[in-house]
């Protein structure tokens, strides 16, 4: 029964065409991560859209704009061996309408598909975040935070110089993704699981200050869970 429940919720599409490719998903960010800042009053959307066999991801990101209203969505592919970008398009909705992303999807989906099909990727429902630590062949792989901090005078630019995030399992740990940003606070929110290989993907937030407070921004971060953490 739970075998079946599971695939409900993670299933694999490779012979989509575009007109039938479904809008993905946007996550439960704080389904297992909640953030207590008196700051926070806005955050963006993540939805995984699908991964390859060789370490790509995509995934969709929704932006409200503030000041001039509207939404940016942002449909990206990284190389979760390295973090970097591959493909990028952003699609601005400037316009206030009831349901942005399904006018943003309808029109992007057609370029989106020739770029999942150009890099070799599938198509994937994945809807839920996977908390951390991860549970990987009888091992628990965690995720710790090393931040240096330094109060700004002005109070607006964020604390954190740099940070560091450390993967540890029984056998020792590794740094797998290092950053200089000015934020107030960098969350781990869990991971989106690839079907095709041993990899995750983990979702780290960052808080930067905006005009009415701050909000959450979100960078992928690739864990191979076999090959020394690339």
């Amino acid at each position: 029964m739970k075998y079946i429940l599971f695939l409900s919720f993670f299933i694999s599409f490779s012979n989509l065409n575009a007109h039938d490719l479904m809008k993905p998903y946007f996550t439960d960010i704080f389904k297992y991560k909640h953030i207590h800042s008196p700051l926070l009053y806005r955050y963006d959307k993540i939805a995984s859209i699908g991964f390859s066999k060789n370490g790509k991801f995509a995934y969709v990101t929704e932006h409200e704009v503030e000041g001039r209203g509207g939404t940016l969505y942002t449909y990206k592919i990284i190389n979760t061996i390295n973090d970097k970008i591959i493909w990028k398009y952003e699609d601005d909705i400037k316009d206030i309408m009831d349901d942005p992303y399904k006018f943003s999807y309808a029109r992007v989906k057609d370029r989106l598909q020739k770029a999942l099909q150009e890099h070799k990727i599938k198509y994937v429902i994945q809807p839920l975040l996977r908390k951390v630590p991860y549970k990987f062949d009888n091992n628990k792989i965690s995720f710790a935070i090393k931040a240096i901090s330094r109060k700004n005078k002005d109070g607006f630019n964020g604390n954190y110089l740099s940070l560091k995030v450390i993967a540890r399992t029984n056998n020792g740990y590794k740094r797998v993704y290092y950053s200089k940003d000015k934020a107030f606070s960098y969350s781990i929110m869990g991971v989106f699981k690839s079907p095709y290989e041993p990899r995750i993907v983990l979702i780290l937030a960052k808080e930067f200050y905006g005009s009415e407070g701050t909000a959450l921004y979100y960078t992928p971060i690739g864990v191979h869970l076999k090959q020394n953490f690339r």
